[in-house]
């Protein structure tokens, strides 16, 4: 079949985000298919967008000159980080078969599949607008897998009006975690089953690729920000077992080196790390699935939706934890029979699911 994907895979500050859109489409190919991801034009992708929004936010005044110009030189200074990844990634990036909207409604697509990530999160001012919903996309049927929509609620939904509007074109509706079951729930009435990232569809030793090494032994950091607490822990610990404090893709101004990597070395990065640290849905996903000794902060109820699938939720800090019961949870042993084991059913239940769907599409039902 030729089906098309709408998810986001081009953010650079986002490894997670590449790596669960080519592991679908990785999967999808390995059982015979066409795919196209479906891009927004040029102007409007993550990193141009949000060039457009530095642009924006700078507002000179005249009479603030150095302020003023303080401020030009942290908007330039972004600008040019946000070129210099988006070239690093783009070998990446390049691997997607990609179509404009106006292009892919030429293809006569058999399906079209939302997701995975939280593309229906309507609180992400990247994500969550009517692209993610595909309502102008032409497909002879139309599913999600693995949608999430991050803590956005069900009163925002029918606030925002085109969501309520477009979930009825939908045939099926996977979705990743309770949250976004809940919202569906009350929105349509239906009961969605919850199916597992597509990272966890495909053997990490697929998507992974080998990086530089990092000669001495590290611990990761892997977050949008770290809390006083947590952040006087991390450096603690990595300063007591002689561990260089390394922070991933996402600088942190408490670590001693950053890298900054394409999303595929990611992984390897954090399979050759002694321990990692991370508050992201991905994060905990790699540092579960390459057997790592963890901890994870859970704000988001997707992150705390996983770790609680793989039955590692005694890894999860609480804000006042001590340094002495943060030692204790990162320094337990990883059970690796029942993350494998958790691994395994979660696979067996996605591709289940994912396949039946397909199967009675590809028989004209």
């Amino acid at each position: 079949m030729k089906i098309g994907v709408v998810t986001i895979f081009d953010c650079v500050n986002n490894s997670g985000a590449f790596l669960q859109a080519y592991a679908l489409k990785f999967y999808l190919e390995e059982q015979g298919h066409t795919v196209y991801h479906i891009v927004k034009d040029k102007k409007d992708n993550f990193v141009n967008s949000n060039i457009r929004r530095l642009v924006h936010s700078y507002s000179p005044s005249g009479s603030f000159i150095i302020k003023s110009a303080k401020r030009a030189i942290k908007v330039s200074l972004k600008f040019l980080e946000l070129k210099y990844k988006s070239i690093v990634c783009s070998s990446e990036f390049k691997k997607m078969n990609t179509l404009t909207v106006e292009e892919v409604n030429k293809v006569n697509l058999d399906l079209v599949i939302c997701g995975s990530d939280e593309i229906w999160n309507l609180n992400n001012e990247d994500l969550g607008d009517e692209f993610y919903f595909a309502q102008n996309i032409k497909s002879k049927k139309k599913i999600t897998y693995a949608i999430s929509c991050g803590n956005s609620t069900a009163e925002q939904f029918k606030e925002a009006v085109y969501p309520v509007d477009a979930l009825p074109k939908f045939d099926k509706i996977l979705v990743r975690d309770e949250q976004t079951k809940r919202v569906i729930e009350e929105i349509t009435e239906a009961v969605p089953d919850i199916v597992c990232d597509p990272t966890i569809l495909v053997d990490t030793d697929l998507l992974r690729q080998e990086a530089r090494t990092i000669r001495k032994k590290y611990m990761i950091v892997y977050s949008y920000g770290v809390c006083g607490n947590i952040k006087e822990h991390i450096r603690r610990y990595a300063n007591e077992k002689g561990l260089t404090l390394v922070s991933l893709v996402m600088e942190q101004n408490f670590t001693d080196k950053y890298i900054f990597t394409t999303p595929r070395k990611f992984i390897d990065v954090i399979c050759n790390a002694e321990c990692v640290y991370t508050s992201t849905l991905h994060g905990s996903i790699f540092t579960m699935l390459t057997h790592k000794k963890g901890v994870f902060t859970a704000l988001m109820p997707k992150v705390r939706d996983i770790i609680k699938r793989f039955k590692q939720e005694d890894r999860i800090l609480p804000d006042d934890i001590s340094y002495e019961e943060f030692v204790k949870k990162i320094e337990t042993p990883v059970n690796i029979d029942i993350i494998e084991t958790a691994k395994n059913e979660l696979k067996e239940n996605g591709k289940c699911k994912l396949n039946k769907i397909l199967e009675e599409i590809q028989n004209g039902n």
